[in-house]
């Protein structure tokens, strides 16, 4: 009978999540270590938990296995919320992000305190765009980094060196217990001791066990005492009593002193009797400019623009906090005028966020400001009698014409005004005048029916990110019915991003053609993107240059048996295939048509990176793979690929530039050096192919870089393009 109407019967000890039932018993060892740690009763033998008193209810959410699903796991957290317990202790985690568990956690927080486990791998948590120190990608442990779930690293004791360190398996908060650069305030808050724990295993057994699950209970436990001697402190300043027993707060504004290895567990003594110091700090910088300006939230050159800042208290509780915002140190203090500097939010009390909302601060942008100029501000708190904290906080500028958004009939970009596309935008007709550079945001994409982009030799006209972006542009995209042709333009920094996958970059592939143009640093992710430039119906790529590049697939595919245009006079060198499955070449074909319109090219170096491999040699040309079509020769030799320079003169050097019936039996054989040509054609963009020494010696360096000695003396070197 389900007694007390929880929904459950007969759980008078706890409930089993993984068989249903009021029997959560182990049979696996892990929860029966980790529970002992933290509120086992002394009775003469074994082990003492940290709070051998506390009352605590078993449950079972791991499978004999170790594993479960976060589905489980949030039943486990909303039952011991809903049936009194006052801390949850949880020795498990991943690196996916489940919003089912984390939705449970952030419920059950108004009436538990989490405590999790950091993890065992090693990885720090940081988000400034670095790896960690060990050059280890950085990944916060959930449900430990959330910022509702007290996390817990792992301490060693050492007694040679005297003292406490992190614990050579432990996970790790980078940039120490408050500091984050995460926008969901990700952080592990304190260390206890995880490496050699002994402690109670089933059948009247003992075990001594590593790790951060170890070290999970021992906090857990401490919090019991904890709450049962300080029963009127929040649990906002329990996240602060349990941090500042370990760490100088005052580190907050040094964001390296999470890496460092000699950390102190947590001192519960201390934690029971903190000593009273709030700590201020700005936890968000928000530009608001939907009043005055053009509602980007970003600085433009001539806006005014209001500033809204979040400050976080990470100390004790603190009172009549004022909050001003000036230039850095060494800034140019003539770039902002600031109409309203200092805003007053009150009181804060622990680890509580109060903003300006009510009272931001003013000010306008000085119109000279170039565009991706980065400005330099520096945001202070303080509070009458009390200690002032500041911190610099660094914010890109924009200046240049703006456009997201549809528009109609003609629009002109001209080189007089930087052009800055910071949403998605249509365009009628775009007419775009040689010189003029377009930057756009990441993840944005300009859609047009008509276009005339046709820049000069001398002023190209170039599309890129925006001025110190670190992601890139979206696409360009052809909604209209007439063929659009690229004349002297430089495409750099795009590629498709982002979950939701699309075709090039640069398209469709039947209705645009490039002529006389570069481009660098694209790149395409399977799933996401495709080719960077897919050919069919009459489309064409001519005399351009394809340099440092990459993609999953092929750069440049031909997905048209009956494509009509041309890859001609282009020179191709230094992309790169980035390994996702089989072999990709920078261009791909598909039929003895295709051949016979792939010409006149100077095809160099294709680089290669794929996982576990030493190889960095790729393929410039191949046939087309079986995925999703694959290539339709009706022969398996006399497919002959016409007029186009390698480097080489050796036949085995350049048919190995080709991925063919040589590497796979299933492709058909393509000769690719039985019309090679010997030199490049002249319309081709400069580059080097020879060097003549003394009028006899030729060299070419992809044959064979070492000749022969010249000896002393004077020689004549000839470099040809």
């Amino acid at each position: 009978v389900d007694d007390d109407g929880n929904g459950y019967i007969d759980d008078i000890s706890g409930w089993d999540f993984v068989n249903m039932d009021n029997g959560p018993i182990d049979d696996n060892s892990h929860g029966t270590h980790c529970a002992a740690i933290a509120v086992a009763n002394h009775d003469t033998i074994g082990i003492a938990g940290i709070a051998p008193n506390a009352k605590y209810i078993p449950m079972k959410g791991l499978e004999s296995s170790g594993g479960s699903t976060s589905s489980v796991l949030a039943q486990c957290v909303t039952y011991a919320a809903n049936n009194g317990a006052d801390i949850l202790s949880m020795s498990f985690g991943g690196y996916g992000r489940s919003f089912a568990l984390e939705n449970a956690l952030s419920y059950a927080y108004a009436f538990s305190m989490p405590v999790g486990a950091s993890g065992n791998n090693g990885i720090c948590i940081r988000n400034d765009g670095q790896l960690c120190p060990d050059g280890t990608p950085p990944a916060p442990m959930f449900p430990g980094a959330y910022t509702f779930v007290l996390a817990v690293q792992a301490t060693q004791q050492n007694m040679s060196w005297r003292g406490s360190y992190r614990a050579w398996f432990s996970n790790y908060d980078f940039d120490g217990p408050t500091y984050t650069d995460y926008g969901d305030d990700f952080n592990y808050e304190v260390y206890a001791p995880g490496l050699g724990i002994i402690s109670a295993i089933p059948n009247n057994q003992y075990a001594t066990w590593n790790g951060t699950s170890m070290a999970c209970p021992a906090v857990a436990g401490a919090m019991a005492v904890y709450q049962a001697f300080r029963p009127n402190r929040t649990k906002e300043q329990a996240f602060v009593d349990f941090i500042g027993s370990w760490y100088d707060l005052s580190k907050t504004f040094d964001k390296g002193q999470g890496w460092s290895t000699n950390h102190q567990s947590m001192d519960l003594v201390k934690a029971l009797y903190p000593v009273p110091n709030p700590v201020l700090w700005m936890d968000k910088f928000t530009v608001i400019d939907t009043a005055n300006g053009d509602g980007d939230y970003k600085l433009d050159a001539g806006e005014n623009a209001q500033i809204r800042v979040d400050i976080k208290n990470v100390g004790t509780e603190a009172d009549s906090v004022f909050v001003g915002i000036r230039m850095a140190q060494y800034e140019d203090k003539t770039i902002i005028d600031y109409n309203d500097s200092v805003s007053f939010i009150g009181s804060i009390s622990s680890y509580a966020i109060v903003s300006n909302n009510t009272a931001m601060f003013d000010l306008t942008v000085g119109p000279g400001v170039v565009n991706g100029r980065n400005i330099n501000f520096n945001v202070f708190c303080w509070t009458p009698g009390g200690d002032t904290t500041s911190q610099d906080f660094v914010v890109e500028a924009q200046s240049g014409c703006e456009y997201n958004g549809i528009y109609l009939g003609t629009t002109t970009w001209t080189p007089d005004c930087g052009i800055i596309v910071t949403g998605n935008s249509a365009f009628d007709t775009l007419i775009i005048e040689p010189g003029t550079n377009i930057q756009i945001d990441p993840g944005v994409g300009i859609a047009f029916s008509h276009i005339q982009a046709e820049g000069k030799p001398d002023s190209m006209i170039v599309f890129t990110k925006n001025q110190n972006s670190y992601g890139t542009w979206m696409e360009l995209k052809n909604v209209g019915n007439n063929h659009q042709t690229f004349k002297y333009c430089i495409f750099e920094y795009g590629g498709r991003s982002g979950s939701v996958g699309g075709g090039e970059i640069i398209g469709p592939g039947n209705t645009v053609s490039l002529e006389n143009c570069i481009m660098r640093y694209c790149h395409a992710y399977y799933g996401q993107g495709w080719n960077l430039i897919r050919l069919s119906g009459t489309a064409s790529v001519s005399n351009s240059v394809f340099v440092n590049n990459f993609s999953n697939l092929a750069i440049v595919g031909i997905e048209d048996d009956n494509w009509s245009g041309k890859f001609e006079g282009n020179l191709v060198h230094d992309n790169r295939y980035q390994q996702y499955y089989g072999e990709q070449p920078f261009l791909s074909f598909r039929t003895q048509n295709d051949l016979n319109r792939i010409e006149n090219n100077s095809l160099f170096r294709h680089n290669y990176n794929g996982n576990g491999s030493t190889r960095n040699t790729g393929y410039v040309l191949g046939a087309r793979d079986g995925n999703g079509g694959g290539h339709t020769f009706s022969l398996y030799t006399g497919n002959v690929l016409d007029s186009n320079y390698f480097g080489f003169s050796n036949t085995l050097a350049i048919e190995s530039n080709v991925f063919d019936f040589q590497e796979e039996s299933s492709f058909p054989a393509i000769s690719s050096a039985t019309n090679a040509l010997n030199e490049p054609k002249m319309q081709v963009h400069g580059h080097v192919w020879k060097i003549m020494i003394n009028d006899t010696l030729t060299i070419n360096i992809k044959n064979d870089p070492i000749h022969s000695l010249l000896g002393l003396g004077t020689h004549k070197a000839q470099v040809y393009f």
